[in-house]
């Protein structure tokens, strides 16, 4: 289970990987998160400075989890997509679910005109990027909200309510690198929520850890390495839930929710880390699935 008192270690790991990427790529396409390194432990935050130091930190991590770095550049590119086109079209209010070291409301401000975003997350790193951001001197923009909350012993309804979520009204809920550490009541839960809060043009961007049957996680790159790193390192986060690849809009419909849009591991590489020509910066790990959703009337 999370620790309520100590930062996320997954947290740090995904900001690591958004790190790199910006100095990897030198902001281009794939390095678009340039204040993620504002986030990390000083004598973290110096490795990711170092190529060589990066170079030899990755290597290591491709043996031991192929493809996170890909999935984790693929993952931001797809909710950084739906962001901002929600931002575009000036939905109302944004939710995110677990928010970790985001930093999407610092990122896009320019594009936001009046939406309210409001980041839930535990209080041990909300209130670590808090205190980030002030010591960077990163001002928090006017519209955007932090709540703390326990996901598997919190009310949703009651936290966002008091945090300034209005029902009845289009939102934008962003779920990333949160579902597959819930209980599965929690999870069906927060899906109920959305369908039974917002309105049938709300949408839901997240990701999923994939389950596999033994003979078939080996046709996915890095699935069962991932899955057994998470088991020996991260004790204290460990993978609880996940869905059946070939039945997801099953699993969703059931809670309330109309897949609109569902990629693979294939349709993650093909989507986000292709080249002009045709190459691809690597293939993505195989372990997890991106996915919209819309809620049923």
């Amino acid at each position: 289970m999370f620790s309520k008192e100590k930062p996320s270690k997954t947290a740090y790991s995904a900001a690591w990987w958004r790190a790199c990427s910006p100095k990897d790529f030198q902001h281009q396409i794939w390095g678009p998160d340039f204040i993620a390194e504002d986030f990390l432990p000083f004598p973290i935050k110096l490795l990711s400075k170092s190529k060589k130091l990066r170079e030899k930190v990755k290597a290591k991590m491709n043996k031991l989890t192929p493809g996170i770095y890909e999935y984790i550049i693929a993952r931001t590119l797809f909710v950084d997509e739906v962001f901002t086109q929600a931002l575009k079209e000036s939905i109302p209010q944004i939710i995110f679910l677990g928010a970790g070291y985001d930093s999407r409301g610092i990122r896009f401000n320019h594009l936001n005109n009046s939406t309210q975003l409001i980041e839930l997350d535990m209080a041990a790193i909300q209130n670590r990027k808090i205190k980030c951001l002030k010591k960077n001197k990163i001002k928090t923009p006017e519209f955007l909200t932090f709540t703390s909350i326990d996901f598997n012993n919190q009310s949703l309804e009651s936290t966002l309510s008091s945090a300034g979520y209005q029902k009845g009204k289009r939102t934008l809920f962003i779920w990333e690198g949160v579902c597959m550490y819930l209980e599965a009541q929690s999870v069906r839960d927060t899906l109920t929520f959305i369908q039974q809060s917002s309105t049938s043009d709300s949408l839901l961007a997240f990701d999923c850890v994939v389950s596999f049957s033994d003979k078939d996680i080996y046709k996915y790159h890095g699935a069962k390495e991932m899955l057994h790193y998470m088991k020996d390192k991260y004790k204290n986060e460990p993978f609880t839930f996940s869905m059946d690849g070939k039945n997801i809009a099953d699993f969703l419909g059931e809670c309330g929710h109309k897949v609109v849009r569902h990629l693979n591991q294939d349709q993650i590489e093909t989507t986000y880390l292709k080249k002009t020509n045709d190459s691809s910066i690597g293939t993505p790990n195989g372990l997890f699935n991106l996915v919209i959703t819309s809620p049923t009337s």
